[in-house]
């Protein structure tokens, strides 16, 4: 189940930010260089963690051979790899104008590439804490993967919205609502987690207000759904 649940996760965030390429401001050269870096850096992620894991082998914390050791080393590079890549297109989302209803996927990167950057800081926190555990019931891989699930959350209602009729003032404020309100969740969720309470535990004001920030993300969507199905 390791390997499957990285294989899919990790494949499908990138798959998540070729949206993003045609409103990146990119040249076509850039955006060739791009896919190209992304897939060699995945290939090999893949590889490493999928055939290291069937070994029984940690590919992030190898205590084994020195060779497993080494390409456990090229896997941290890969990941900081992809890092990189995804950051340098989220950071081209703020220097393009936001213009028309296709600006409204450039407004959804922005906000996204803020969450990202959390889930992102929250994988470096399990390196360093060697583990998703937090005090008593803190759990970092929420925090984790509502970061990088922020790519598809709120990009979705940026292009419901701009296949919609909703006008693109209109759309433009809904799109900031929705990014604005994943992004206060995951900092709600990493407070949480920080203090080692369970993302789950309504007994605290972070936890009531992650909820209650997520409730406003899906009516936000709910509303673009039936303005795009309306269309």
């Amino acid at each position: 189940m390791k390997p499957a649940s990285f294989d899919v996760a990790v494949g499908l965030f990138v798959l998540s930010l070729v949206p993003w390429l045609p409103v990146s401001g990119f040249g076509e050269a850039a955006r060739r260089r791009w896919r190209r870096w992304m897939i060699g850096l995945l290939i090999y992620a893949f590889a490493v963690e999928t055939i290291q894991q069937f070994r029984g082998i940690d590919p992030r914390f190898s205590q084994a051979e020195p060779g497993s050791q080494f390409f456990g080393a090229f896997f941290f590079a890969s990941a900081l790899g992809i890092m990189t890549m995804a950051i340098a297109l989220a950071a081209r989302a703020f220097e393009t104008p936001a213009i028309g209803r296709q600006g409204l996927l450039v407004v959804a990167a922005r906000w996204a590439g803020a969450s990202m950057l959390m889930g992102f800081l929250a994988g470096f926190w399990l390196s360093a804490n060697q583990g998703r555990v937090v005090g008593e019931a803190g759990n970092l891989l929420p925090l984790h993967a509502g970061g990088f699930h922020a790519v598809q959350a709120v990009p979705l209602v940026a292009l419901m919205l701009a296949w919609s009729r909703v006008p693109v003032d209109a759309a433009r404020r809904s799109v900031h609502i929705a990014g604005a309100a994943w992004a206060a969740a995951c900092l709600a969720i990493w407070w949480q987690t920080a203090v080692g309470r369970a993302v789950i535990d309504l007994a605290s004001l972070a936890g009531i207000g992650a909820v209650a920030l997520l409730g406003l993300w899906t009516l936000t969507a709910l509303r673009a759904l039936v303005a795009w199905r309306r269309a």
